[in-house]
């Protein structure tokens, strides 16, 4: 058992039971400041983690996008759930249920793609179509060029 759930009466770490009020809430308030250390303490792992590791932000939101991923997925199972005959889309067409929105974001995730672009990669139609808009803002008009046409 825990100490966190057996309450104030029980005897947890050499602590007889509060007998009135003020002991019950300096009982309480160390209860609360033994989950703060422990909280510190997890953090400051944490932290060490982070410092020690470059690619440690990485992984985490990975991590975290798996966990979404698998409550939505837990989620989609439930019957009404959102996907698939009971949400009325074609088995295997519940792209025709998304948003705007929802189906934009997920255009900007896919076009975004990896932005460390090498090599021969940096003559593609995105960065070629953003260079020629980028040289036609510069452009100046001039009156005299366009009449000689």
């Amino acid at each position: 058992k825990k100490p966190e759930e057996d309450g104030p009466s029980s005897s947890g770490a050499g602590i007889p039971p509060p007998r009135n009020e003020r002991e019950k809430r300096l009982y309480e308030l160390r209860m609360r400041m033994n989950q703060g250390r422990a909280a510190n303490n997890k953090e400051v792992v944490e932290e060490q983690k982070r410092e020690a590791d470059p690619e440690y932000a990485k992984k985490q939101a990975f991590k975290r996008a798996r966990e979404e991923g698998e409550k939505k997925d837990d989620e989609d199972e439930k019957p009404g759930g959102g996907r698939g005959k009971s949400s009325g889309a074609p088995e295997g067409k519940s792209y025709l249920m998304e948003t705007l929105e929802t189906a934009e974001n997920k255009n900007a995730k896919k076009k975004k793609g990896n932005p460390d672009h090498f090599g021969w990669d940096v003559f593609n139609q995105d960065s070629l179509l953003r260079a020629h808009e980028k040289r036609i803002k510069q452009v100046k008009f001039d009156k005299d060029a366009y009449d000689e046409q």
